[in-house]
């Protein structure tokens, strides 16, 4: 719920401070700009933090959400007629609160450009975006400053700001790319934010279309403009609602689609038809059947990479996860996987929390021939493409 905790506070913090930010803006940005710093600095430092900051600070800061909610306030009051009074509201604080959100940005990139710079998560969809985010969002933050705003021509600064519409698809594209694998794991708060996402855009597209044929007119009723914000939030609200029940009441019948490890987690399986559940005889057996068709796949002599019987010692491999590479280690005693530790990541806890479990299935299968979790289904299929990895050379 993140989205709507993000646009909760973007619009409580808009109404309250609008007249303390519109006289006196340079506190505010003092107070971002430490705040972000701080925020950036802890994420890349990592350590123990208190739960509230890693659930809830963090995320909102640098996890980008608050500063996608500013910017979307920003866009929202572009769609309004000039003199309608939502126009006259927040049309002298745009440009500030366009300049907080890019501060705010600016700490949700510098937490993720160690990572990027490193080359540990690869040229992927995500990065390439943000990299043409940010070379968009420098120019408009420039030119959203004052003192540079007033050295520029009317038409120069126009042409420089019409890059935000620009800035506004590249940033819906952004975050479908990040929220769409996890509508596809069954996750309520990804699902939640690309409905949200969606509507708000569809009600922009509504009013600049409004807007674009009605024009500025004085006699143009303010309603023509307003009507399908206030419609394009109703359907927010009605249909995150309905989703939502509806998500919590099939979490309650199946027990919440959380993986669980163990024995639980082993007659989950079986009811999902999960071959990890045989007898551990019958999937060894099975298992081992298969084994050297996998050596003579990986070219590694003496190893099997699916499953089998294994060289005793410490193995490390790598594979790609929802956000990037994971790193495990692997421990091979008696010939048998006896454990299996998860290194360097960039993915989120919920993430892999959910995806642990497919070690124990790992584990009593003694080889990688075991299903994802349902939940987790990029980060355990990273987990399980490290383990791999990792047993190639046992």
């Amino acid at each position: 719920m993140y989205t709507l905790i993000a646009l909760l506070i973007a619009v409580s913090f808009t109404i309250v401070c609008r007249n303390a930010l519109k006289r006196n803006p340079a506190p505010f940005y003092t107070a971002f700009a430490v705040i972000a710093a701080f925020c950036a600095i802890l994420k890349l430092a990592g350590g123990s933090v208190p739960a509230f900051v890693t659930a809830g600070l963090l995320p909102m800061i640098t996890g980008g959400y608050l500063a996608a909610a500013l910017f979307l306030i920003v866009m929202i009051t572009g769609v309004f007629a000039n003199g309608s009074t939502p126009k006259r509201f927040l049309a002298p604080i745009r440009g500030p609160l366009s300049i907080l959100a890019c501060i705010l940005t600016f700490s949700h990139a510098a937490a993720d450009l160690p990572s990027m710079l490193s080359g540990r998560t690869g040229v992927t969809a995500v990065s390439v975006c943000s990299i043409a985010l940010m070379a968009v969002m420098i120019p408009l933050f420039i030119t959203s400053i004052p003192s540079v705003r007033s050295g520029m021509s009317y038409f120069s600064w126009k042409r420089i700001q019409r890059l935000a519409y620009v800035f506004y698809a590249l940033l819906f594209l952004h975050v479908m790319i990040l929220a769409v694998p996890g509508v596809i794991d069954g996750d309520v708060n990804d699902t939640v934010t690309v409905i949200a996402w969606f509507l708000i855009f569809a009600s922009w597209l509504a009013c600049r279309t409004v807007r674009a044929l009605l024009g500025d007119r004085p006699e143009t009723p303010l309603w023509q403009t307003q009507l399908p914000v206030l419609l394009g939030t109703f359907m927010l609200v009605a249909i995150v609602f309905a989703f939502t029940s509806a998500r919590l009441a099939s979490a309650d019948m199946t027990g919440g689609g959380t993986a669980v490890s163990g024995p639980a987690a082993e007659s989950g399986a079986a009811a999902n038809g999960s071959d990890s559940s045989e007898n551990p005889d019958e999937s060894s057996s099975r298992q081992e059947s298969t084994a050297s068709g996998d050596e003579n796949d990986s070219g590694s002599s003496g190893s099997a990479s699916s499953s089998g019987t294994y060289q005793d010692g410490t193995y490390e491999g790598s594979g790609t996860g929802r956000n990037g590479t994971i790193d495990v280690t692997v421990t091979v005693s008696g010939g048998k996987i006896t454990a299996i530790e998860i290194g360097d990541n960039r993915e989120d806890e919920k993430w892999l929390a959910r995806a642990e479990s497919v070690i124990d299935e790992i584990i009593a299968a003694n080889g990688t021939d075991v299903d994802t979790v349902s939940g987790a289904t990029f980060s355990s299929s990273g987990i399980i493409e490290a383990v791999r990895d990792a047993l190639k050379n046992a």
